[in-house]
């Protein structure tokens, strides 16, 4: 609105508005009355309003006008009109004195009709205000009248027949309610009499338009009206529009309909509109024109909009490049916008094509790729205030970019299916983003920020590099994956991971374990690819650690490790997005996710003879769950205690000419190295693969030496290297005896001797063992001596006094059972040798247990190039009995039962001792044992000799010589 910034009176720059308070401003307003504001009126001491053309309509309270050329005094407000006449109530009329009955007797020519009379005076100053005249004429006739029609007035002919010319009906409308536009006003109204030349038409209150001073009129009626003797012109200025009754021309009686071109210069929404005009220099009275409601824009004729608009926001809902996106624009329009308005938004850099409008019912659209401009027309009309909402799908660029600046234009056609061009343009407007965040992306709402996503840290590891065995079920390999993103994962979308390849697991869903509830604990497997797909039932922050578990089983063979891989639908506002395939950082080494090491899938080694120092041969079979390559040597390692001569050793079995010696590739041979204790051979054919627990494995075998000394199985390990490389794995040992040099512990030497064989004499029995194992108090080594018979402690208790001592076996006698001990027995050695219980109550002592066994403790270490010599003594029976099975045992180490070694050998020292007597337990029968050189003379009657008996006399015995009898008593035995 033109000089007015404010509706405040008291603003300063609103000074040349007046009394206008919250309401429209216009210019040169002085008077506001009822909302309505008028030019050139006053407001006097009384607060009467004085106008000097016109009192305005409906004003209230008092009002006096005083109106041009004439000095009609209205009675009050309601009588004023704007052309000198009274519509109300008595006037006085100019010049003259006389009062007209009724506002109908009005004429302003100071002559009147008077009511009920006829009467006409001749000149004014006879006029009475009462229908008489103060003169009248005494002559009289009676004439005849015409009764023809004059001007469209019926009887117009008849004398003095008086009639009004009237405009009624009148109509205005227009067909544009926006401002700074060119508009057409559509006018039309009803005429009661024909107007001629020089009548003219006078429509006034057209503030708000510009008409020019030569407007064109166009319509049926518009080729009566004549403006500088040219058709079809009428005068406009200061809100007035003149139209002249051509020449020769008639504006009959009836509907009269033009229109007029005008521009919408000024908002005005309260206009009032009259047409009056002048016939014969009579005037025709005001007639208000009622103002018809523009089409499409709910506004009445003259009053206008200013076109604008107001963007609500331009957002998007996917910030990633190359990947659908959705554009969404929502804006306002504070005017309506017609059917063939043009909306444009440009600067949509990066994008080549729209791939789809959402409101495609009300627009058309185009797009301009070297411009990246959207064009949309109007396909139907929007009112005021209107939020329109678009939304453009669009293939975001492939490059990351901020988001370009952006404008929006509005042509805003003039009226329905017009020329947008004709219209106003609004723009173009810089779009101001929101600048929030999405996708946890800074600015990602921004229309076209287009952002780089991208996976910040990935982790993919497993627990078992072991193949599996044809023979399981189940998962036995658990993987773990940590993953995280620039950039936030929304609910529902899908994780896939693949390349997990040759799992035995079948297509199922698996458990995943994790600590993130965002991340539902049911996954979907696919075996073909490999392919594990989790999905998301919450939003997941940018930057977080997303890690779980799940569990597989692996392969069969051995195979590298597997690229894994990312590729996921990734949820946006309304669609989805890939990231594309992103290849996942792997775990080195073993617990690279799928790797599967070469491994031996079978591998055993077992013996067949457990016997120190004895051949033995060991017996090997193996294969692997990879082909191994022509050329490929394997080590077997870990024999100790073997022996045999460095060099080749030839190999045993069916599949020895397989390979060669390592050495000198003799085919059927393996190399031997003595010091090392390794067994090498090579491949002279590829081996095929196997399955763990295969069936037929590879099978050779080698002779080796025993060793001397008990061991425990040996570990065996078996390694490939060169072409195919496996590392070094220990082989399986066959149980017990056939374990790989295992030697048992035994009695290397385990012999017993007696000093007597006389019954009923203490007899010492000495035993000597010697073990290819250690002996000690720390390994707790108990033994026992079983098998006694007839026989008894001296004393009869239960706890036997032993004397001992420990000699060393020299290294070539070591099974020389012959070769004697040369230490001797002792009480004191025995105390540091041996103790009848754990607990050292009873040392250098036996426990005799039962009458049968002899049990002790080992206090010292007794190394196995060492013998012990143990000696106790035991009362032999009464009677005669003969050489007892004897039998030597430990625990710790377990020796079973050995049995002792009778002393068959040694010759006691007694007359008449025999080779044998010192076997242990061996009792004679009660004898004399007469001297060799006894001879028969002995027998000779009376002659007395001294005889050796082999028991003890104790008693009057008989004796009975050749039936020769005699008594003979031993007082001392």
């Amino acid at each position: 609105m033109e000089n007015c910034t404010s509706n405040n009176p008291n603003d300063s720059l609103n000074q040349t508005c007046v009394n206008v308070t919250f309401q429209s401003c216009f210019d040169n307003c002085t008077v506001l009355v009822n909302s309505q504001c008028f030019e050139n009126c006053t407001t006097n001491s009384s607060s009467n309003v004085i106008c000097e053309d016109y009192c305005p309509p409906n004003v209230t309270g008092n009002c006096t006008c005083n109106f041009p050329n004439t000095g009609s005094h209205c009675q009050s407000s309601h009588d004023c009109t704007e052309n000198g006449v009274c519509d109300h109530f008595q006037c006085n009329e100019p010049n003259t004195y006389a009062v007209c009955s009724s506002t109908g007797s009005c004429t302003g020519n100071g002559i009147c009709t008077a009511a009920n009379t006829f009467s006409l005076c001749s000149n004014t100053s006879q006029c009475t205000g009462q229908g008489t005249c103060t003169v009248q004429s005494q002559l009289s006739a009676a004439l005849s009248s015409s009764t023809n029609p004059i001007y469209g007035v019926d009887s117009g002919s008849v004398p003095l027949r008086i009639f009004q010319p009237k405009i009624s009906n009148a109509k205005l409308f227009q067909n544009s309610a926006l401002l700074n536009v060119m508009n057409r006003l559509n006018i039309s109204f009803d005429i009661n009499a024909d107007l001629v030349f020089p009548s003219k038409l006078i429509i006034s209150g057209l503030r708000s338009i510009e008409t020019g001073l030569q407007s064109s009129i166009q319509g049926i009626s518009s080729t009566e009206f004549y403006l500088s003797d040219a058709a079809g012109f009428s005068e406009g200025k200061n809100g007035v529009l003149v139209l002249r009754v051509g020449y020769q021309r008639a504006l009959r009686k009836g509907s009269v309909e033009f229109s007029l071109s005008v521009k919408n210069v000024q908002i005005n929404d309260q206009n009032s509109i009259y047409v009056n005009g002048t016939t014969f220099e009579t005037e025709i009275p005001d007639q208000m024109f009622l103002n018809d409601v523009t089409v499409g824009w709910n506004v009445q004729a003259l009053t206008f909009v200013q076109a604008s608009f107001q963007v609500q926001y331009f957002i998007q809902n996917n910030p990633f490049p190359s990947t659908r996106n959705s554009l969404s624009l929502n804006f306002t329009i504070n005017s309506n916008m017609m059917k063939g308005s043009l909306v444009q938004l440009s600067g949509l850099k990066g994008i080549s094509s729209i791939l789809s409008l959402s409101n495609t019912q009300s627009f058309s659209l185009n797009f301009d790729t070297q411009t990246y401009t959207i064009s949309l027309i109007v396909k139907e009309n929007m009112m005021a205030g209107q939020s329109i909402f678009l939304v453009f799908d669009v293939m975001n660029p492939a490059a990351p970019q901020t988001s370009p600046q952006m404008e929006l234009r509005i042509r805003f056609a003039p009226y329905e299916n017009a020329n947008y061009f004709d219209g106003v343009s609004v723009g173009p407007t810089t779009i101001t983003k929101s600048g929030s965040p999405l996708f946890g992306v800074a600015s990602g709402s921004n229309p076209l920020e287009i952002f780089q996503p991208s996976i910040t840290h990935s982790l993919v590891s497993q627990s078992n590099s072991i193949c599996s065995s044809p023979t399981s079920n189940g998962p036995n390999n658990n993987i773990t994956v940590e993953v995280s993103f620039n950039f936030l994962l929304r609910n529902g979308s899908k994780l896939n991971f693949s390349g997990f390849q040759s799992s035995l697991t079948p297509m199922s869903n698996l458990t995943i374990t994790t600590s993130n509830s965002a991340l539902r604990p049911i996954a979907s497997w696919q075996p073909v690819n490999g392919a594990l797909q989790v999905e998301l039932s919450d939003d997941i922050a940018e930057n977080s650690m997303i890690r779980f578990e799940f569990s597989l089983q692996n392969p069969l063979f051995a195979q590298p490790s597997a690229d894994i891989f990312f590729d996921s639908s990734l949820v946006t506002t309304s669609t989805t997005f890939r990231l594309g395939v992103v290849r996942l950082t792997r775990s080195g080494g073993w617990k690279a996710p799928m790797y599967i090491e070469n491994q031996f899938s079978f591998m055993s080694v077992g013996q067949s003879n457990p016997a120190p120092l004895s051949q033995n041969m060991l017996n090997f079979s193996f294969a692997a769950n990879v082909d191994v390559s022509l050329g490929s040597e394997f080590v077997l390692s870990g024999f100790e205690g073997a022996d045999s001569i460095s060099g080749d050793v030839k190999l045993y079995g069916i599949h020895a000419l397989l390979f060669r010696s390592f050495g000198t590739n003799l085919d059927g041979y393996a190399s031997w190295d003595n010091r090392s204790k390794t067994i090498r051979f090579s491949s002279i054919a590829t081996l095929s693969r196997c399955a763990m627990g295969c069936s037929k494995p590879y099978n050779v075998a080698v002779w080796l030496n025993n060793s001397r000394f008990s061991q425990q199985a040996s570990q065996i390990f078996i390694q490939c290297t060169g072409l195919t490389s496996i590392i070094s794995t220990r082989m399986d040992a066959l149980q017990g005896v056939q374990a790989p040099l295992a030697i048992a512990p035994t009695f290397i030497r385990h012999s017993m001797g007696q000093s007597t064989n006389f019954p009923s004499k203490p007899n010492d029995l000495t035993v000597t063992m010697a073990s290819n194992a250690i002996l000690s108090r720390n390994q707790s080594t108990f033994v026992s001596l079983k098998g006694f018979r007839g026989v008894n402690t001296v004393d009869g208790g239960t706890f036997l006094a032993l004397s001992g001592c420990v000699c060393d076996i020299p290294f070539a006698a070591y099974t020389n059972h012959s070769e004697p001990c040369q230490c001797t027995p002792s009480p004191s050695a025995a105390q540091q040798l041996f103790t009848a219980d754990l607990c050292n109550d009873y040392p250098g002592q036996a426990k005799w247990v039962g009458g049968q066994a002899v049990e002790f403790y080992m206090l010292s270490e007794i190394r196995p190039l060492q013998a012990v010599v143990i000696r106790f003594t035991l009362k032999n029976p009464d009677y005669p009995q003969s050489r007892q099975e004897m039998n030597l045992s430990s625990i710790s180490p377990s020796i079973p039962d050995t049995r002792l070694l009778p002393d068959v050998n040694r010759v006691l020292p007694l007359l008449g001792a025999q080779p044998g007597d010192a076997e242990p337990l061996y009792v004679v029968a009660n004898s004399f044992l007469v001297p060799s050189s006894f001879s028969s003379s002995l027998l000779e009657p009376c002659i007395p000799r001294l005889l050796f008996p082999s028991v003890p006399f104790s008693r009057l015995q008989l004796f009975t010589f050749s039936s020769a009898r005699a008594i003979i008593t031993y007082p001392d035995s």
